[in-house]
């Protein structure tokens, strides 16, 4: 039986009533913005995608979804009665007038009899932000802006695929019995136009980080700003290399909060990204669907001019050719036609790795396509 991963960094899940503070230190805004994104943007999608991985047996999924508001160190919500807008049970459902708030231990158990199952991840979230730290009645707090999308099918209407979501997330923040800043979410809801991510009301007030005589940040988080802007765009850079580019477009852009001044380079790889996942996309359900030819016409479509795309582009876009010939090879009859099909698969499949030679599902597709021409030696099929 497979065991699912447990991905959350430890958190103390020690909670009472507490009353808000009236000011706040810059180095502790900073730490708090940070994890309120990575509670969002790794711990909470993260559980999404374990939760409709097709690996994961029942019995770990129940486990998990407790412990995501149980009292234990990888708590992530506050309780099991904070109220999440379903966008889940029906592809409809788009905004606070047309669905129904849940608890979370409802909407989880929803999305995981709901929501199709995958071998790979299909729950994507990006354009994530963090407001200001917000002053509650007896607690600070912060929202988390970001776009939601799940690439899957709702199991009750297969026909109608889940559109991108404008989402909000509230997280309840306090200081735990080692004085770090524990962040748990507290609601789950649509994004309202009318809220901005610059709205001042309720700001708490920061303290000019100078005046301090310690900090009460960790110490992983108090970094040099071009230290922790290296560290996300390398780890964007690998992502993008493994294909992930949600996640590389994530990094990008919390990379972008602490050097805001080398945005620039960062948005173009975001801007190129988004275009090459949304290409990608398409084509790659056309491909689902067994529209080969349709599929291959739009790669070719996209390397009508090579020069113009990155090689990471280009590598993508001839890997996801190449799949459509290999495919075609291996549904035909005609022995002359597999022939033709999988020399055209193992010329896209060169000129992918010649692109980049990091692609290493290039590298396996290939592997693979060998292995499956020596075993067909013996001669045409029946």
């Amino acid at each position: 039986m497979k065991k699912v991963i447990p991905f959350y960094i430890g958190l103390n899940c020690l909670i009472h009533v507490c009353y808000a503070q009236d000011s706040i230190a810059t180095n502790d805004v900073k730490v708090i913005r940070a994890r309120s994104e990575i509670t969002v943007g790794r711990y909470l999608n993260n559980l999404l995608n374990i939760i409709s991985y097709t690996g994961a047996e029942s019995t770990d999924i129940k486990e998990l979804i407790n412990q995501s508001f149980g009292d234990n160190d990888k708590q992530l919500f506050l309780n099991s009665q904070v109220a999440v807008a379903d966008d889940i049970s029906d592809p409809d459902y788009s905004n606070s007038s047309n669905s129904p708030d849940l608890p979370v231990v409802r909407y989880l158990n929803a999305f995981n009899t709901f929501y199709g199952k995958s071998d790979a991840n299909s729950v994507f979230f990006s354009d994530i932000r963090s407001s200001h730290v917000k002053k509650g009645k007896k607690n600070i707090y912060i929202n988390v802006y970001f776009t939601s999308y799940f690439k899957n099918v709702c199991l009750v209407k297969p026909s109608t695929p889940y559109q991108p979501t404008k989402r909000v997330a509230e997280i309840y923040v306090k200081k735990g019995a080692d004085n770090k800043w524990l962040l748990y979410i507290s609601r789950i809801g649509y994004y309202n136009p009318a809220d901005t991510l610059n709205d001042v009301k309720d700001d708490i007030v920061v303290t000019d980080a100078k005046k301090q005589t310690h900090s009460t940040a960790p110490n992983e988080m108090i970094l040099d700003s071009a230290a922790k802007f290296k560290e996300y765009t390398d780890q964007a850079q690998v992502e993008e290399k493994n294909s992930n580019y949600q996640a590389a477009i994530n990094l990008y852009t919390k990379a972008i909060y602490f050097a805001p001044q080398k945005r620039y380079i960062c948005e173009a790889r975001i801007n190129e990204l988004n275009t090459l996942s949304r290409s990608l996309a398409d084509l790659e359900e056309k491909c689902k669907a067994g529209n080969y030819t349709d599929a291959i016409k739009g790669y070719s479509v996209l390397l009508k001019n090579p020069k113009l795309n990155s090689n990471y582009s280009n590598s993508a876009y001839y890997l996801g050719r190449a799949k459509c010939y290999d495919k075609m090879g291996q549904l035909t009859k005609s022995y002359n036609r597999q022939v033709e099909y999988y020399h055209d698969a193992l010329i896209d499949y060169a000129t992918s790795y010649d692109y980049d030679s990091d692609n290493m599902e290039t590298v396996r597709c290939q592997a693979d396509l060998y292995q499956r021409m020596d075993r067909n030696v013996g001669g045409p099929k029946n």
